[in-house]
């Protein structure tokens, strides 16, 4: 009689492969099914799934296999985002825009609010970032 006791390891876990398979089935047959219907059948496999809440079941269930039925995702080779996030270079610095004046207004711009005392002073700072926009654009040439 062990063997058939409801904690038993065996029914354990053919209960929820049925339970898994049903919700699989379902939703491989139609896709909107809804969570409180899948509930509803799944109960009836496996009686312990009603001590799940709504929510539980959803997660332990329908989203796993939801999960499994999306298409992967293709990644692109890494060389590729490396040099695609880098992208060509901005117009600034190919159309012979004074980089060092740039360079020093960014640099003033971040010693600036290393030197900043308090959060205060900090937000002071970039608050007054308009005026390192100004310089950046100047620099540029435009």
């Amino acid at each position: 009689m062990a063997a058939t006791k409801k904690g038993s390891g065996k029914d354990k876990g053919s209960g929820k492969d049925k339970v898994m398979a049903l919700v699989e089935r379902a939703l491989n047959r139609n896709p909107k099914t809804t969570n409180a219907d899948l509930f509803e059948r799944a109960k009836k496999v496996d009686p312990a799934v009603a001590k799940l809440s709504l929510r539980q079941f959803h997660a332990k269930y329908p989203l796993q296999v939801k999960r499994k039925m999306r298409p992967k995702r293709r990644r692109a080779p890494r060389g590729a985002i490396r040099t695609a996030s880098r992208g060509t270079p901005p117009r600034a610095a190919t159309s012979g825009a004074d980089r060092d004046a740039i360079r020093q207004t960014l640099l003033k711009f971040a010693k600036e609010i290393s030197t900043a005392r308090n959060k205060a002073e900090t937000i002071d700072i970039l608050a007054d970032v308009d005026r390192y926009v100004n310089e950046v654009v100047r620099a540029a040439g435009r």
